[in-house]
């Protein structure tokens, strides 16, 4: 038996014997399935502690167990399918929150008492298939020295001429997520986040060059689809000088100013909330919702009900 897969038709050609070909198509139609895809929704925060906060989650006011959201201000969470559909609740009567709303209005329950001491840094969401990597970068890319190359020069005072070789450094804050995804809506992640920052500078060969700091964890998650992951821990300490000065001339201020040096804690705590897609127009409700929110909402909707073949109608005029 022959086979030959023709990447640019994705298809695949076959010779053999009849029995060969009945076991080839029976197999091709077992493994040649839509995998199961996921979109998870994230919410990176940055929490300033005080000397009696242990972690950004206690200064939050918020519940964790096994790794997942379950209360906020003392109030329960309940879980919530990918439509918004309750998968169950809390008896007894206790008070609960829907978890199928927007994630940073949820997180805002929280944020609001402390919003001082807690703000959200970025709220992408990213979707991706069955055992496929996804990543997500917030930050910026900043001009790194890598290497010094010296030449002679005979018109220079020092009789070298030296140059600079200069690469492209991305810091800020990268999140990668690998799901494995169950056919009962259980969904494994494999979260592996790194977070540079810049926390002093050095002169190297007369250019200043940054002195990045790195903070990585990788975590290996379990949530049903709509459960919220909650992920700390990567703490930093900072020291703030400030000099109090005494009137208007610079030499006497200094010298009889007080000065003080603080420690100043945070830590970046994120949220994670992975719904299964289950390949149908249900998968769009939470993006459509989003976009009739927006200012563009209208004209956006236009384009998106419009009938394939027919012209996009004019705006209405205001």
């Amino acid at each position: 038996m022959t086979v030959l897969p023709d990447v640019r038709s994705n298809s695949i050609i076959v010779s053999g014997t009849k029995d060969d070909l009945r076991l080839l198509r029976d197999l091709i139609e077992k493994v040649d399935g839509l995998l199961p895809q996921v979109r998870v929704e994230v919410v990176i925060a940055e929490v300033t502690l005080t000397d009696s906060d242990t972690s950004g989650i206690s200064s939050l006011n918020m519940t964790v167990t096994n790794g997942k959201l379950t209360s906020i201000g003392g109030t329960f969470l309940s879980a919530a399918g990918a439509n918004g559909s309750s998968l169950g609740g809390l008896a007894g009567g206790q008070a609960t929150i829907n978890s199928s709303g927007n994630l940073t209005g949820i997180i805002g329950l929280a944020t609001t008492p402390a919003k001082n001491d807690a703000r959200i840094l970025s709220c992408p969401a990213i979707t991706t298939t069955h055992n496929k990597e996804a990543t997500i970068f917030v930050g910026e890319s900043l001009p790194v020295i890598t290497g010094v190359t010296s030449t002679a020069n005979t018109s220079s005072s020092t009789g070298l001429t030296t140059s600079s070789t200069v690469s492209m450094r991305d810091i800020g804050i990268q999140l990668k997520v690998l799901p494995l995804i169950g056919k009962d809506g259980a969904v494994q992640l494999q979260v592996s986040q790194s977070v540079e920052d810049i926390i002093d500078h050095v002169m190297v060969d007369g250019n200043s060059q940054p002195i990045i700091g790195r903070r990585t964890t990788d975590s290996f998650v379990s949530a049903m689809s709509g459960e919220i992951i909650v992920l700390g821990g990567l703490q930093r300490r900072q020291k703030i000088k400030s000099t109090s000065r005494l009137g208007p001339i610079p030499f006497l201020s200094d010298l009889f100013g007080g000065s003080q040096s603080d420690e100043t804690r945070t830590e970046l705590v994120m949220f994670l909330r992975p719904y299964v897609l289950t390949n149908t127009a249900a998968d769009n409700i939470d993006g459509l919702s989003r976009v009739d929110a927006s200012s563009l909402g209208p004209e956006a909707r236009q384009v998106l009900d419009r009938i394939p073949g027919q012209p996009v109608a004019a705006p209405a005029k205001k």
